[in-house]
C-alpha cells in the first residue's frame, strides 16, 4: 500500500510535465498555418499550356527528322527512286510544317493567352503571402520572357517542283502566303514604332533649337512644354518596352508590336546557293526546298520557269528563315546602337530601312504565292 501510493505520488508529480509538453506542442500546431497554394485556375491553365508546348515538341521533332531525311537524300545520286523518295519527304515535311504553324498561331496563342490572363486575375486578387505573389510574379515573367523569344518563322524560296501536282502546288502557294501575312503583320508594327520615334525625333530637334536660341529667355513657357513631352515620350516607350530584346524597341509578347531580334542560331547554308542568297537571309533549314530542274522533251515542268519576277535582285534560295534574318546584319548593329545611344533620329533611319526590306520580302512572296496557284490552275485543267 505505501509502495502503490509511492508510485502514485511520483506520477502525479510528473503529470504537469507531460501537459505542459502536451500544451505547448498543441499551441505550436496550431499556429503553424498551412502555406497558401496556387489558385487552382492557374495549375489549370499551366497544365494546358504545358500540354500544347509538348505537342509543338513532338512536331518540331518530327519536322527537324524530315529535314535530316531530306538533306540525306539531296546528297545522294539522281534516279527515279531517289526522285519519288525526295518528293514524298517533301510533302511530309510541309504537311507536318503546315500542323505546326497552324498549332502555333492557333492553340499555343490561345493558351499563352489564357494564362496570361488567369496570372493577372491571380495578381489583382488580395494575395496575403508574400511568397506565393512572388512566385506567381516569377511564373508571369517567365511566360513573358518565353514569349518573346519565339522566333517568328516564315517560309521563302519554294517553288514549283517537276513532279508536284495541284495539291501540291496549293500547299505550297499557301505556305509563301501565310508567310506574307506575318510579314505584313510586322511591317505594320514597325511603322507604328516608326511613326512614334518620328514625333520623338521632331520634339528633340525643337528642343535643340530652342535650347541653342539666343532669345530663349523670351519662351520659357514652349520649352518646358518640348522638354515635358519629349520626357513623356521617352518614359512610355522604355516602359512599353522593358524586358524585351535590345533590337526590338517594343517588341515583346504584346501583340501588334515588332518582334525581330537578332538570330539566335547561325546560318547552315552553304555553297554557291547560299552566296547567292540577299545579304541577311542566310538562316535555317532547307526542310521545304525543291530541287531545280530543267524543262525535259517530256514536257516535264521547270522548278523555275514559271517564278515571277521579284523585287529582289536575285531569287532568294533558303527556304525556313526566321524574321529577323531577312533584315541585313548593318541594319541590325545599327538599331542595336541607336537603340543604346537613345537617338531617336538614327533608331527611325534604321526602321526605316527594316520597313523598306519587309516590304519587299511581302512583295515578293506574293508575288510568287500567286505563280504558284496560277500553276495550280493549269494543272487542273490539264487533261
Amino acid at each position: 500500500m505505501l509502495r502503490l501510493s509511492a508510485n502514485a505520488h511520483a506520477f502525479a508529480k510528473g503529470l504537469p510535465l507531460v501537459l505542459l509538453l502536451a500544451l505547448a506542442s498543441s499551441q505550436r500546431l496550431a499556429g503553424a498555418q498551412p502555406s497558401p497554394t496556387v489558385p487552382a485556375s492557374v495549375l489549370e491553365a499551366e497544365q494546358q499550356h504545358e500540354r500544347v508546348l509538348a505537342h509543338q515538341q513532338r512536331l518540331e521533332g518530327i519536322l527537324a527528322e524530315q529535314s535530316a531525311r531530306i538533306a540525306r537524300l539531296k546528297r545522294q545520286q539522281q534516279g527515279l527512286q531517289r526522285d519519288a523518295q525526295l518528293q514524298r519527304a517533301l510533302r511530309e515535311a510541309q504537311s507536318v510544317a503546315a500542323r505546326l504553324d497552324a498549332l502555333q498561331q492557333g492553340s499555343v496563342k490561345r493558351a499563352r493567352a489564357l494564362l496570361e490572363q488567369t496570372y493577372r486575375q491571380a495578381l489583382a486578387a488580395p494575395i496575403a503571402d508574400r511568397d506565393l505573389r512572388a512566385r506567381l510574379l516569377e511564373r508571369q515573367a517567365r511566360l513573358r520572357a518565353t514569349a518573346s523569344k519565339a522566333p517568328t518563322r516564315i517560309v521563302v524560296g519554294v517553288t514549283a517542283g517537276p513532279l508536284d501536282d495541284a495539291d501540291d502546288l496549293e500547299t505550297k502557294a499557301d505556305l509563301l502566303r501565310d508567310s506574307a501575312d506575318k510579314v505584313e503583320r510586322e511591317l505594320r508594327a514597325v511603322r507604328t514604332q516608326l511613326a512614334t520615334l518620328e514625333r520623338r525625333a521632331t520634339l528633340q530637334r525643337h528642343q535643340a533649337a530652342a535650347s541653342s536660341d539666343l532669345f530663349i529667355e523670351e519662351a520659357p513657357r514652349w520649352v518646358a512644354q518640348a522638354r515635358s513631352s519629349v520626357s513623356a515620350s521617352t518614359t512610355t516607350e522604355a516602359t512599353a518596352g522593358a524586358g524585351n530584346s535590345p533590337l526590338s524597341p517594343l517588341a515583346g509578347p504584346t501583340e501588334g508590336q515588332p518582334s525581330y531580334a537578332r538570330p539566335d542560331t547561325a546560318t547552315d547554308s552553304t555553297g554557291p546557293a547560299a552566296l547567292d542568297a540577299p545579304k541577311g537571309l542566310g538562316a535555317a533549314s532547307t526542310a521545304f526546298s525543291t530541287p531545280t530542274a530543267s524543262t525535259s522533251p517530256g514536257g516535264a515542268r521547270s522548278a523555275t520557269t514559271n517564278t515571277p519576277a521579284a523585287p529582289s535582285p536575285t531569287l532568294v534560295t533558303t527556304t525556313t528563315v526566321t524574321l529577323a534574318s531577312v533584315l541585313d546584319p548593318a541594319t541590325l548593329r545599327e538599331l542595336e546602337r541607336a537603340l543604346r545611344s537613345g537617338n531617336a533620329s538614327a533608331h527611325a533611319d534604321a526602321l526605316r530601312r527594316a520597313a523598306q526590306r519587309l516590304e519587299q520580302l511581302a512583295g515578293r512572296l506574293k508575288l510568287q504565292s500567286q505563280a504558284l496557284r496560277r500553276d495550280a490552275e493549269r494543272e487542273r485543267r490539264s487533261p
